[in-house]
């Protein structure tokens, strides 16, 4: 059953109802074929819906960005209350324990999320120097939920990501 939507509606074109449906989190200013009459303020939650009417997310509204919208949500169900915020907190968080760290360089990335809790990170890097360099930070800070890869990151993520290319977990 849907939830009484309070939020100022957007409605966006062809173009952008066609990226939110297919997964993209954000509405473009060019887009938005029609907003309301009174400007909502900055960082409002605001409904984002298609030139037919239907719901397609809510998201926060940036009057100083070309991203107008960014979407926090596809249900039109969510009341965005603490449960909400502590749900989305704690999926961030699991999710982020996946880690791949491309282009490496020193590993300073990796090292970070290395010691701030990822089970496990892995670093990728075409250039032997560098990885060598992240092996040594790794060692000083001794970390050793760590993984080194010297390759080409371009041939090396088609190998490991589903066939959609957009997500960095391994294929299992």
């Amino acid at each position: 059953m849907k939830s009484s939507r309070n939020y100022p509606v957007y409605t966006v074109n062809k173009h952008a109802e066609g990226l939110l449906v297919g997964g993209h989190p954000w509405v473009y200013e060019n887009d938005i074929l029609s907003s309301p009459e009174a400007e909502p303020e900055n960082g409002t939650l605001v409904d984002v819906v298609s030139t037919k009417g239907a719901y397609l997310g809510t998201g926060f509204l940036s009057l100083k960005s070309k991203i107008r919208v960014r979407l926090i949500s596809r249900n039109t169900n969510d009341t965005f209350d603490a449960a909400f915020w502590k749900r989305r907190v704690e999926y961030a968080w699991a999710y982020r324990k996946t880690v791949l760290d491309c282009f490496t360089h020193t590993g300073s990335f990796a090292l970070n999320t290395a010691k701030g809790g990822a089970a496990r990170v892995t670093t990728a890097d075409i250039s032997a120097e560098a990885i060598a360099m992240a092996q040594r930070n790794a060692q000083r800070n001794n970390l050793t939920n760590m993984d080194f890869l010297c390759e080409d990151t371009f041939e090396l993520l088609p190998r490991i990501t589903p066939s959609c290319g957009a997500c960095p977990r391994p294929i299992t």
